[in-house]
């Protein structure tokens, strides 16, 4: 995809929409004191290119769901590429990156069960050439989650839009301890 650059103009959109996504296009126009029309152009090119999305922060506790951080190592580091395309294809898997350090995989999933989270390690991860190790962490207690922190993204530009740097997804900015696969309490 392409790049597209933010000015002062979309970058205010931006955050005004961090603040509440809900807010119409005629009120973001009142407030930058644009017309709707302006807003909407330019609502349309964030949202054509990629660089914003809209979706819905779900409160896992009250959805019956848990999180857990799935730490992936490859056979070769040669291998993380074909490993990535392959877990793209899992639905469930919510947040794809790879990473220098602990793992060369990160992976974030929804789950309801202990059963459920072992049968999408053992009978989908671990089907897939070139993965070595998964290591589960599983979120005990959310003490931030801050979707806001990527409103500093909109500060740098170019933005890469394929990236998705804007969004109104969700980033965990900090966590509490988590439960690992030696924890026999994940049930």
């Amino acid at each position: 995809m392409m790049s597209i650059e933010l000015d002062e103009t979309d970058r205010q959109i931006v955050d005004r929409l961090f603040a509440d996504v809900r807010v119409s296009n005629r009120q973001i126009a009142r407030e930058l004191g644009v017309t709707e029309r302006t807003i909407r152009v330019r609502m349309k090119r964030l949202i054509d290119s990629g660089a914003i999305r809209f979706t819905a922060l779900v409160n896992l506790s009250r959805a019956g769901r848990r999180l857990a951080f799935l730490w992936i190592d490859t056979v070769n580091r040669k291998d993380v590429r074909a490993v990535l395309g392959a877990l793209e294809l899992i639905e469930s898997l919510s947040y794809i990156s790879t990473l220098f350090g602990r793992a060369d995989i990160l992976v974030l999933t929804m789950f309801k069960d202990r059963d459920e989270l072992d049968c999408l390690i053992h009978e989908q991860i671990y089907r897939i050439n070139g993965v070595a190790r998964v290591t589960r962490s599983v979120c005990e207690e959310f003490i931030k989650h801050d979707h806001h922190l990527l409103a500093s993204f909109t500060s740098s530009s170019p933005v890469p839009a394929a990236e998705g740097a804007v969004s109104g997804g969700g980033v965990i900015t900090g966590l509490a301890p988590v439960k690992t696969d030696t924890d026999t309490s994940l049930n």
